[in-house]
C-alpha cells in the first residue's frame, strides 16, 4: 500500500513515477481488472454500454477478428460504442481495464466492415499489451497493427471520415 500511496502522491505532484514491482504485478494481475472494471465503466460518461449500434454490432467485428486469427478471444474484454462521436478520434481504450469504446461515427452502413474491424483491432492491440511502467512500447504496438491485412485501405477511409487513430 505504501508503494501505491507514493506513486499517487508523485503523480499529483507531477513527478515522474517509478512504479515498484509490487504495483506492476498488481496492475497486471487478472483480478485487478475484474475488480475495477465495473467501477471504471460506471464512471465512463461517454460510453453507450452496448455492443449493438444502430447499424453495426461490435460483437460481429470482434468475431471476425478472432476468426481471422488476428486476436485471441478474451471473455474479459468489454466492447462498447460511444454515446456521442469522439472529437475526430476513432475511439478510446483502457489497457488496464480491458475496455475498448469506438466512436459512434463508425456506426454507419456506409463504413465498410474492414474499417470497423481495423479500428476495433487497434484498440484491442492496446488491450493485449500488459501495463508497462515505462510507457507503451510503440514498436511492439506498430508491429501488431501492421498485421492487419488492409490497414492502408482502412486508414484511407478514416481520412475520408476525418477521423484519426
Amino acid at each position: 500500500m505504501e508503494d501505491l500511496a507514493d506513486s499517487v502522491f508523485r503523480c499529483v505532484k507531477d513527478v515522474r513515477v517509478e512504479y515498484g514491482d509490487r504495483i506492476c504485478r498488481w496492475l497486471n494481475d487478472p483480478l485487478f481488472h475484474k475488480d475495477k472494471q465495473p467501477l471504471y465503466l460506471q464512471r465512463c460518461t461517454n460510453m453507450a454500454m452496448s455492443q449493438q449500434g444502430v447499424c453495426k454490432n461490435l460483437r460481429d467485428s470482434y468475431r471476425r477478428l478472432v476468426e481471422s486469427g488476428l486476436v485471441k478471444y478474451d471473455k474479459d474484454v468489454y466492447l462498447s460504442w460511444s454515446r456521442e462521436p469522439y472529437n475526430r478520434k476513432i475511439g478510446h481504450c483502457s489497457m488496464l481495464m480491458k475496455v475498448v469504446s469506438l466512436s459512434r461515427a463508425l456506426d454507419d452502413d456506409e463504413v465498410p466492415d474492414q474499417v470497423l474491424d481495423y479500428c476495433l483491432y487497434r484498440g484491442l492491440c492496446h488491450v493485449m499489451m500488459d501495463f508497462d511502467p515505462s510507457g507503451i512500447d510503440y514498436d511492439l504496438y506498430e508491429c501488431l497493427v501492421d498485421r492487419f491485412p488492409s490497414r492502408d485501405e482502412a486508414e484511407s477511409w478514416l481520412k475520408k471520415l476525418d477521423l484519426h487513430t
